[in-house]
């Protein structure tokens, strides 16, 4: 595959201010039932006017679509250790995308700190985006950033607490620690008894293991399906929604699908806590979404980008 030459600068210093273009992607879902993360695409080069004109339709299952586009926002500065986050945040995301089998075990080795970036490929950053309450000001979330990159799977086992100190209402057992219910709640775990990764997307207080589920209880049903006993049946049932898998969402699917009309359900399902692994504190059901649209967004913009400077290369030959 090509790689535009746009996004190939081959060394980035980091002891020094690095000021990057900054492009604020907009997504319209349709209809407009879903919520998606705002997010930024960062560049050392200012694209194509051709470029920022760019908009994609992401098709999604069941005959939905997303509707991509970006808007040039101006320059924004990055010191050191704002670059360092950044890299770190998007290498998180990327392996969550791209081989999430490393969220499986129990550490997560990210890049560690150095003086100089070298990118053997493209570079740019992704990174997602908060907006002032007041007027159209948009800013990087930082806060959100560093929330991630906080989470135990990131830090050195040896140095991690093996009990959280947390009041009983305000904490849940999970299966490798106490955890506070406002980090369970928007953090993606990992289930091993069914090798399955979930967002965690509310705490669903009035049921519990002992409610009833398909004419027993939840209880029942995983000691019997899974031959798993729950320790913990008291503690209330987490709503989480699975992980999606990677796909080409540039490709129409309207005409694979075989039910008339667009999906406007999400789909849930029903957790103990004592199952679930926790991996990351701060990955909204939101975000995810957003995660998901981001590689086919990039990968039209990196084709066109390419398509344009052949354009020009083309031209110039006959002037």
């Amino acid at each position: 595959m090509l790689i535009p030459t746009i996004l190939k600068p081959s060394t980035c210093k980091l002891d020094c201010p690095l000021n990057l273009h900054f492009y604020y992607i907009q997504f319209f879902p349709i209809p407009a039932d879903r919520h998606y993360r705002i997010f930024g695409l960062f560049v050392i080069n200012p694209l194509p006017m051709e470029a920022e004109k760019l908009e994609v339709d992401l098709h999604l299952a069941r005959g939905r679509i997303v509707k991509a586009g970006m808007k040039h926002l101006g320059t924004i500065s990055f010191d050191e250790e704002q670059m360092m986050l950044a890299r770190n945040f998007q290498e998180m995301f990327l392996k969550v995308l791209l081989d999430r089998s490393e969220f499986t075990v129990s550490h997560v080795m990210l890049l560690g700190n150095s003086e100089t970036l070298q990118f053997n490929s493209t570079f740019y950053l992704l990174l997602p985006i908060k907006q002032e309450l007041y007027g159209d000001i948009f800013m990087i979330d930082w806060p959100t950033v560093k929330r991630c990159l906080s989470s135990p799977v990131f830090k050195d086992p040896t140095g991690v607490s093996a009990h959280g100190s947390y009041l009983p209402d305000e904490s849940l057992r999970l299966l490798d620690n106490m955890y506070s219910k406002t980090d369970v709640v928007g953090s993606l775990i990992f289930a091993p008894h069914i090798k399955t990764f979930f967002v965690i997307h509310v705490i669903l207080n009035e049921l519990n293991a002992r409610s009833e589920y398909d004419g027993a209880t939840y209880e029942d049903h995983y000691k019997e399906r899974f031959g798993i006993k729950l320790s913990h049946p008291e503690q209330p049932l987490l709503h989480a929604k699975q992980l999606f898998n990677l796909h080409n969402l540039l490709h129409d699917r309207l005409r694979e699908t075989t039910e008339g009309g667009r999906e406007l359900m999400e789909h849930f399902v029903e957790l103990p806590p004592e199952l679930c692994s926790l991996k990351i504190i701060g990955f909204s059901k939101d975000m995810c979404s957003s995660l998901s649209l981001l590689p086919s967004l990039m990968c039209r913009l990196e084709n066109l980008l390419v398509a344009i400077e052949l354009k020009d290369v083309m031209l110039s030959s006959f002037s």
